[in-house]
């Protein structure tokens, strides 16, 4: 049984390439959010002393990070740069 592909909007085509498959894509959605959360505990005492703002730009930062990380271990990413040399 062959796992599903879903078609993916362009503005994410350079972190998950045009199209991904379920599983992949659920889990770089769940390494991303557990990463996040473990990180985010271990490191509580320094995100209480940032301005909410700081915050907010860490935690994007983190998971843009995170998230490319993961996904570039993905078939659908892989295609996309196969395919775009130029945009790796």
């Amino acid at each position: 049984m062959s796992d599903a592909k879903i078609r993916i909007p362009k503005f994410f085509h350079e972190l998950f390439g045009s199209e991904q498959l379920k599983s992949e894509l659920a889990l770089v959605i769940f390494f991303t959010v557990f990463s996040a959360s473990v990180v985010g505990v271990l490191t509580i005492d320094y995100w209480v002393a940032l301005k909410w703002y700081q915050q907010l730009v860490l935690f994007l930062l983190y998971i843009d990070i995170a998230g490319g990380v993961i996904a570039n271990l993905t078939v659908g990413t892989d295609i996309h740069y196969h395919k775009s040399p130029a945009a790796r």
